[in-house]
């Protein structure tokens, strides 16, 4: 008897200094403290270190993807979206990532499998024993302007319903762990195409630092095969990167009068040949046109506004009537989304081609891919 109470006096002594300790501690202490409690319990994921990429591992693939530098099953990212990138102050920024693991015959296939996809014929299998997927790592700089959010969207299966995949995004400056999100999505055995997750996770009050480390992986408990599949990867800056910053445009507050919201005016939107004599692939890219430019055949003009991302159709007397959207159902592509817009007067409409900048070499040069684009824009005649 007197043994236990010994016992009970030593622990009843532990957990009042334990108590003293924690009062003196700072509240990052304590949410240190916690985080390994739950660590320990596994109610937090690991922090999955690795390392970055190196410089320049990015290379463009003849099958219109990105070799990433990643390590595989993230070695190679396809589509167009993955190959999008803005040069900035001598640095690359590549905000996208897009990862169906429709790989090319050279990537490493070894973590891909054939028994389930949601799209295609390959997803990434997280074996029985596999906690913990490798990590997209990227640095805040190669990712954003000012990072201000990272979304991650995906689709899994597994054939067992205690399945749990975690999107995991952690950020780290050095040694230590900034911070750390999470969001779960369970598995349906009875979905057969799987189940879709989206999450967005906001940065925008962390005071990131360009050099803190980004990383993106998936965390799988149940103690059973899952299968992932078309994982998007979007790091969001607070601002649009490679353009002007400006204000947004305020729909429901322009009109005539002021008084009625302005729409859009009716065209008709036919694609031509690009003029690779004065916009060749590698050429120097000339500057967006800003002015009002007239419109053939009519007494209207068209007004490209880039700080604002919209076409205004001017009328005889200088003033906003209406808004133009250069959209072509052919290849469904708006031409004011590619980063320089030209456009000139034709004896009906006006020629508006688009194309992207490189800037390399220091000089800005007309991106081949994607490649530059050209339509004619008309009026469509009154009935």
């Amino acid at each position: 008897m007197k043994s236990f109470l010994r016992i009970i006096v030593v622990l009843a002594i532990l957990v009042a200094a334990g108590l003293l300790v924690w009062q003196w501690m700072t509240s990052a202490q304590q949410g240190a403290v916690k985080d390994r409690v739950k660590l320990l319990i596994g109610s937090n994921p690991r922090n999955i270190s690795g390392t970055l990429p190196t410089a320049g591992a990015a290379r463009l693939t003849k099958e219109g993807g990105l070799f990433t530098g990643d390590e595989a099953p993230f070695a190679f990212a396809a589509g167009p979206w993955s190959t999008v990138k803005f040069d900035l102050d001598g640095s690359t920024v590549r905000p996208n990532l897009r990862f169906d693991f429709e790989v090319p015959v050279s990537a490493d296939t070894v973590r891909l499998s054939r028994k389930w996809s949601h799209g295609g014929e390959r997803s990434y299998r997280m074996a029985p024993g596999d906690d913990y997927s490798p990590a997209v790592r990227r640095r805040v700089q190669d990712v954003a302007t000012t990072l201000s959010a990272v979304e991650v969207g995906f689709w899994m299966w597994s054939p067992s319903p205690k399945t749990l995949v975690t999107a995991v995004v952690s950020i780290d400056r050095g040694s230590k762990q900034l911070a750390w999100f999470g969001k779960d999505l369970p598995a349906d055995t009875g979905a057969a195409q799987g189940s879709r997750l989206n999450c967005s996770f906001l940065m925008r009050d962390l005071a990131l630092e360009p050099t803190d480390i980004i990383s993106v992986y998936f965390w799988k408990r149940g103690g059973e095969e899952a299968f992932v599949d078309d994982i998007d990867l979007y790091f969001h800056s607070a601002e649009v990167p490679g353009r002007a910053g400006g204000t947004a445009f305020a729909l429901d507050s322009m009109g005539v009068g002021g008084l009625v919201p302005m729409g859009y005016a009716t065209v008709s939107v036919t694609e031509v040949p690009v003029d690779t004599v004065r916009f060749p692939a590698g050429g120097t890219a000339v500057n967006t046109t800003e002015a009002a430019v007239p419109i053939g055949g009519t007494d209207k003009q068209w007004r490209f506004v880039p700080q604002e991302g919209v076409a205004y159709l001017i009328d005889a007397d200088g003033t906003p009537i209406a808004m133009l959207r250069p959209w072509s159902p052919t290849s469904r592509t708006d031409i004011t989304h590619f980063e320089r817009v030209v456009a000139e007067r034709k004896p009906h409409g006006v020629l508006l081609t688009g194309f992207d900048v490189d800037n390399g070499d220091g000089t800005d040069r007309i991106a081949s891919y994607p490649a530059p684009q050209a339509m004619i824009l008309e009026l469509a005649p009154r009935r």
